[in-house]
């Protein structure tokens, strides 16, 4: 008997008017996971994914099994979204879209292409103080720090350090489709935080391509999954 990876209701964030896209997001839990819910989902296990460890089992088939999800709702919930060279998801053609893991939670966007170039979408877990200090060594600068530090706003400062950090992962995913390769956390400088709407605003500090350039402003929209679980997104 297969034991599902997934429990609890799906949910799909977030509601009319609000400046996140509709995402699909699904509970997980990997001490439940059996491999041959691939097989009983119809979802491919590619071979490198069949050989990793189960939580990196668990998180595939929970990512692909939230992307079939956000699809269906384009009627192409039949696609297979198989693993890109640089280990990017491949969507459809006319389809663009996401799709992120954290701890116990899996989420997908998708999206018509068309006035739409790409999405991301990112999940992250408000991080420990230890990590914390890990991510102002590779991910933010001291005046990026400084400047979420000095924030009017009721939100941790670990929150803050965390949807900065979950903003330029988006940021980075959903630009891909144009830039093509990896960029560093550098690349782009948190420079405004709209706590009311729930935005930020990264400052591109380098030409990434043709259609992200040196002092372009990105807005990245944030929210709460639960009061612990960030999901940040940006749409472009």
């Amino acid at each position: 008997m297969v034991t599902p990876a997934v429990h609890g209701p799906w949910h799909h964030l977030p509601g009319p008017g609000a400046r996140v896209p509709p995402v699909c997001i699904l509970p997980f839990a990997e001490d439940r996971f059996d491999p041959a819910s691939f097989g009983a989902e119809g979802i491919a296990c590619p071979p490198g994914v069949a050989r990793s460890v189960r939580r990196r089992q668990a998180e595939f088939f929970a990512g692909r099994l939230a992307a079939r999800h956000a699809l269906a709702r384009l009627h192409a919930a039949s696609y297979e979204v198989p693993i890109g060279a640089m280990r990017e998801p491949v969507w459809p053609p006319g389809i663009v879209g996401s799709i992120s893991h954290s701890r116990q939670y899996a989420a997908a966007v998708a999206l018509a292409a068309g006035r739409r170039c790409g999405v991301g979408i990112d999940i992250e877990h408000v991080v420990t103080a230890e990590m914390q200090a890990s991510l102002l060594a590779t991910a933010l600068s001291r005046a990026e720090f400084d400047g979420l530090r000095r924030l009017d706003t009721a939100l941790s400062i670990a929150a803050r350090v965390t949807i900065a950090f979950s903003a330029k992962e988006s940021l980075y995913k959903g630009a891909f489709g144009s830039v093509g390769r990896f960029f560093d956390f550098s690349a782009a400088a948190v420079t405004a935080v709209d706590v009311e709407h729930r935005t930020l605003s990264l400052t591109l500090t380098e030409t990434l391509s043709a259609d992200f350039v040196q002092g372009q402003r990105c807005t990245v929209a944030y929210d709460f999954i639960d009061p612990a679980t960030v999901l940040t997104s940006f749409v472009w």
